[in-house]
C-alpha cells in the first residue's frame, strides 16, 4: 500500500503546480470549470488535457481502491476532489463530452456522482479578478 500511497502523491503534485504556479491557466481554468463551452478551441484544448490528465489519475485511484490497494482514508480525499469537481458546470460539459476516455466502470461512477450531487450554479471561483476570456485579452 505504501507504494501505491507514494505514487498518489506524485500524480498530484503536477496538477497543483500547474494551477499554483501559472496564473494564466488558473484563469483558463476558473473560465473552464464555469463554462467549458464558452472557451476558445486553444483552451478547450489546454482545458481538457488538464482534466484528462486528473481524470485519468482519478480513474486508477478509485481501481486502486476497489481493490483495497490504497486504504479509505486516502480514498476519501479523492473521492471528495471527484465530488466536487464533478458539481461544476465546465467540468460536466467536458466529460459529457470525453467521457468515452475512461473506463466504463469509471464513468458510471462519475455518472452517480452527478446525479447525487447538484451542479453548481457559478463556481467558488467567480469573483477571480483580472481573468477574463481570451476575447477580452485580445481586444485592442
Amino acid at each position: 500500500m505504501r507504494g501505491a500511497n507514494a505514487r498518489i502523491q506524485r500524480y498530484s503534485h503536477g496538477s497543483l503546480e500547474l494551477l499554483a504556479d501559472t496564473r494564466e491557466f488558473a484563469c483558463l481554468y476558473t473560465r473552464g470549470v464555469a463554462d467549458f463551452e464558452g472557451l476558445d478551441a486553444a483552451e478547450r484544448l489546454r482545458f481538457s488535457a488538464f482534466y484528462m490528465s486528473t481524470y485519468l489519475q482519478l480513474q486508477e485511484m478509485h481501481r486502486l481502491a476497489d481493490r483495497g490497494a490504497i486504504d479509505a482514508d486516502t480514498w476519501a480525499g479523492f473521492h471528495g476532489l471527484l465530488q466536487e469537481t464533478t458539481r461544476y458546470p465546465g467540468v460536466r460539459q467536458w466529460f459529457a463530452i470525453r467521457r468515452t476516455w475512461f473506463s466504463a466502470r469509471f464513468q458510471a461512477y462519475v455518472d452517480e456522482l452527478m446525479q447525487q450531487t447538484p451542479s453548481l450554479d457559478g463556481t467558488a471561483y467567480d469573483d477571480a479578478p483580472g481573468c477574463q476570456t481570451a476575447a477580452a485579452v485580445d481586444a485592442p
